[in-house]
């Protein structure tokens, strides 16, 4: 993988999916699929004192699949900037990359193999590292979402 870029973009319905990877989807092998990766940018804004519920979060994954595994994601968000839009890291936000759907040849949405994944880093002393805020416990809001688009 040669790198990403994070689009924001409040629409990432799969009839919008299909406008913006038109390209890509008509440029697919007969059995090739896009996969199509969706993100969220998350800030904290409290954490509960008292925790009411015992309940362990869906942990991210270490590895989301097309090259987009924890060391990987962690290089290009440190060393470039992928973010198409003007956004400049603080102290605490939270980016999470989630798996979206999957698209053929013919801009059809399938719905084998899909398997919820996600991954999740948070902004640290000036680095982005793998960390996720737990739900039960701390506030966040959603900043922006969008797609990321491989390049």
């Amino acid at each position: 993988m040669k790198g990403f870029e994070l689009h924001k973009d409040q629409d990432v319905s799969p009839n919008r999916i299909k406008t913006l990877y038109a390209k890509e989807v008509k440029e697919l092998g007969s059995k090739s699929v896009l996969p199509v990766i969706r993100w969220r940018l998350n800030i904290c804004v409290g954490y509960i004192k008292a925790v009411l519920m015992d309940s362990s979060p869906y942990l991210p994954l270490e590895d989301l699949g097309y090259g987009l595994s924890n060391d990987a994601t962690i290089e290009i968000l440190n060393e470039a900037s992928c973010f198409t839009f003007d956004y400049t890291p603080k102290e605490g936000d939270n980016l999470i990359l989630e798996r979206g759907w999957l698209f053929n040849k013919r801009g059809k949405r399938l719905n084998r193999e899909q398997v919820y994944g996600h991954t999740s880093y948070i902004f640290r002393k000036g680095n982005w590292i793998p960390d996720y805020y737990l739900p039960n416990s701390d506030i966040t809001k959603l900043e922006y979402k969008g797609l990321l688009r491989f390049i």
